[in-house]
Order: structure tokens, then C-alpha cells, then sequence
């Protein structure tokens, strides 16, 4: 079986599972656009932060990247790029961090990739908007490193804003707190009729498991008996389009969630 392209975050004993974090898009990038979302301008439609957080509930936006060869910088002009590095974001609601599929967060010059936002906003922040600034190291081939920080009014102009809203509002997907739960494991694999969920459980428990996509909508809903040791659960692919979806296991004994990206 192939396995997702999928940032699989368990809120489980068994920590943080990947493969990869997130696929450019490819089509939303051009020799003007290096970076989609672009920051948010009245005159730009489409521009902007489009996901919206809620308190408490799982949260994830990809950010497509293009390194060109070269770019053209105020008072410098062109200058040709070796790569560019995601360092750190500022201002994002406390549990939101981002993700990169490369450790050390570079992409290097005429490549396509992304990066990904992503956590549970936790319940102390006030709902609200957070502008946040992307911040990246661009080394060029004559001047080294520069700092650069997206939005920039020059290469990037505009705002960059997470909206925060208040937990269970329709604009999100339903708040998936983790409680006391089994100790289960978790893993899924993309299947040719959709996707397939292997549960290993220590115990007995009746289950249900809840698939909503990124905006929250519903698109699966099974019920199905947890047995001890491995469980194998199919999800065909009726709905399933490529993007990002969140599941929810709930029992007797609580919850477990997580989100994957099918591509």
C-alpha cells in the first residue's frame, strides 16, 4: 500500500508520526509568485491566510514555496539565490508552530516545496486576529545571507492574519480534545478505494470513527468494533479529495485524533 504524503499528529503516547508534511501547489506559483498564499491586498482576490483556527481544535494552511534562480532585491537588483530557509514565524496564537518537509527548512533554488502552520490553539488565547511575519534566510551566491520577513513591502506587500475564533464555531472542524484514552496506536495508508486505518489496541471497546475535511464538513462516519490487537478499518473514497482531513476515534474510554493530507 502507498503511503500517505501525511503530517499524521497524533495526539497520542506515540508522539508525532510523518512522512511528508505537505505538497506545493504548484499551480498557484509563477515567475511573480514565489510565495501562495500571497500576503492578504484588497486588490488581490485569493489572497491571504484562507483557514481559519478555533480555540481547542486542530489547526493546519500550507504554504507553497518557488526558489527561482535569482530575485531582484530594493537598491541591490538581481542577485542569484543558492536557497532560502524558513528560520521562524512571529506572532502565531500559542499551539501553533510550523513544520517543513526538510529538517533544516531550505529550499534551494529552482525547486518547488512548502512548509505547514499547524497545532491546537490553546484555549488561552483570545479569539481574535493575529498578523503574523513569515521570517526566512535567503543565501545568495555574491552577499551571503539576508534576512528577509514575509509580509514585505517591497517583495511581498500585505498582511499575513490568522483568524482565531471561539471553540465549535462553524467555521471550524469540532473541537477533538484528547482525554483518558486506551493505549492505541495509530496509522493509516492510502489504498486504491480510499484509506485504510490499522488501530493496535490493547483492549475490547465499541468505536466511532468521525472523517471531517479541512473546513469542517463531515465526510465519513463508521462504527466499528476496537478488538485486541490489530484492526483494520477501510474509508472509501466516495468524498475524499486531495487536501487535508482530521479524524476523531471515540469510545467509552475517550477520544483519539489526528489529521492527514491525501493526496
Amino acid at each position: 500500500m502507498k503511503k500517505i504524503l501525511l503530517a499524521l499528529l497524533l495526539i497520542t503516547p506515540f508522539g508525532f508520526l510523518s512522512a511528508q508534511i505537505c505538497n506545493p501547489d504548484t499551480t498557484r506559483l509563477s515567475d511573480s509568485t514565489i510565495i501562495d498564499p500571497l500576503p492578504f491586498q484588497v486588490a488581490k482576490p485569493g489572497s491571504g491566510i484562507p483557514t481559519k483556527a478555533c480555540l481547542n481544535t486542530p489547526y493546519a494552511q500550507t504554504f507553497s514555496v518557488q526558489v527561482p534562480e535569482s530575485i531582484t532585491l530594493p537598491a541591490i537588483g538581481a542577485i542569484a539565490l543558492n536557497y532560502v530557509q524558513l528560520i521562524s514565524i512571529d506572532g502565531l496564537p500559542t499551539g501553533l508552530t510550523f513544520s517543513c518537509n526538510q529538517a533544516d527548512c531550505k529550499i534551494y533554488k529552482n525547486t518547488f516545496d512548502c512548509f505547514l502552520i499547524h497545532g491546537t490553539p490553546a484555549g488561552t488565547n483570545a479569539p481574535g486576529n493575529y498578523d503574523i511575519k513569515i521570517n526566512f534566510k535567503i543565501n545568495t551566491v555574491l552577499l551571503g545571507d539576508i534576512n528577509y520577513s514575509f509580509p514585505d513591502p517591497n517583495l511581498a506587500p500585505g498582511t499575513y492574519t490568522i483568524t482565531l475564533l471561539p471553540e465549535g464555531s462553524p467555521e471550524c472542524i469540532s473541537a477533538v480534545r484528547e482525554v483518558a484514552a486506551p493505549d492505541i496506536q495509530i496509522d493509516c495508508a492510502q489504498t486504491a478505494e480510499g484509506v485504510e486505518f490499522r488501530v493496535v489496541s490493547d483492549l475490547h471497546f465499541s468505536s466511532k470513527l468521525f472523517l471531517c475535511d479541512v473546513n469542517g464538513k463531515q465526510v465519513a462516519l463508521k462504527t466499528t468494533e476496537i478488538k485486541p490487537g490489530s484492526n483494520h478499518i477501510q474509508v472509501d473514497n466516495n468524498n475524499l479529495t486531495p487536501g487535508i482531513y482530521f479524524y476523531q476515534f471515540t469510545g467509552k474510554y475517550g477520544q483519539k485524533s489526528g489529521k492527514l493530507i491525501i493526496n
